[in-house]
Parts: structure tokens; C-alpha cells; sequence
């Protein structure tokens, strides 16, 4: 299952947002940052909940990025 995220900038830092999954959001200093870091919220988020995906691996990205406009 692949997960909504949305991009965005606040001042220099990057800002992802998973919508489907509520507080699930992160900032970081670059992009990939942002990416690694919502993987790990979103592994996070899910191991709190009975399902399938328990590792950030298992974790795919929807990426929206209005940082890049």
C-alpha cells in the first residue's frame, strides 16, 4: 500500500505530511531527510496498529512536493 505524502517548505526546512494517517508528519533539513524520516513515522505508526507492515522498508511513498515549486 502506498502512503499519501505531502511535501512542503517552512523557511528552510522541509515539511512531509502523511494525511491518511492523523499527527503523522515530520520535518528535516532536505527532502531526502523529510523521506527517510516519514518512512519511519509512518513503520512507526502502523506498528502501533495490527496490521501487515511492520518495517520502513515495507513502506511506499505517494509523494506530492510543493517544496520543489
Amino acid at each position: 500500500m502506498a502512503y499519501r505524502v505531502e511535501l512542503s517548505r517552512a523557511g528552510t526546512r522541509v515539511l512531509a505530511t502523511c494525511p491518511e494517517l492523523p499527527g503523522c508528519h515530520v520535518e528535516a533539513a532536505t527532502r531526502e531527510e523529510a523521506l527517510e524520516n516519514i518512512r519511519r513515522a509512518i513503520a512507526y505508526y502502523r506498528e502501533m496498529c495490527p496490521c501487515d507492515v511492520t518495517s520502513e522498508a515495507g513502506v511506499e511513498l505517494d509523494v506530492v512536493d510543493a517544496a520543489r515549486r
